[in-house]
């Protein structure tokens, strides 16, 4: 018996039945998955299925939450994620991200910049409705 489990197949299984799966009326098919930064619903966006995955959120005091899975421990969820917490300028952080995704997932690169700058903005707005 194997041990690892292709992520091919898991996307198998999970494709059809999926909580995080949002469906709109035009017929378009997105994904609220923890690190499925295009937020579509395919194999190769899926944070789920995938080894290599990049969830990017807002951390716990404030400032920008990376996460990324160790491909050693991508079978393990509750061991996988390493999480990173930036609490840098907003140019700053984002800099930071694309390096950090670069190195980690190319293709990754200008999503995780979008992402980190969306989050600031929704820090920013937060902080100014607190005041």
């Amino acid at each position: 018996m194997t041990k690892h489990v292709s992520p091919q197949l898991v996307w198998e299984v999970i494709k059809g039945h999926n909580s995080f799966v949002r469906k709109n009326l035009h017929g378009n098919i997105f994904s609220a998955e923890p690190g499925n930064l295009y937020a579509k619903h395919s194999y190769k966006h899926s944070g789920v299925a995938n080894d290599k995955a990049v969830d990017i959120r807002e951390g716990a005091e404030g400032g920008v939450a990376i996460s990324a899975k160790r491909l050693k421990t991508a079978q393990k969820p509750t061991e996988a994620l390493v999480k990173t917490t930036s609490k840098k300028h907003a140019r700053r952080a984002i800099a930071a991200a694309r390096k950090q995704v670069a190195s980690y997932r190319a293709d990754l690169q200008g999503h995780a910049a979008a992402r980190v700058s969306a989050v600031h903005r929704a820090l920013r707005a937060k902080a100014a409705a607190q005041k």
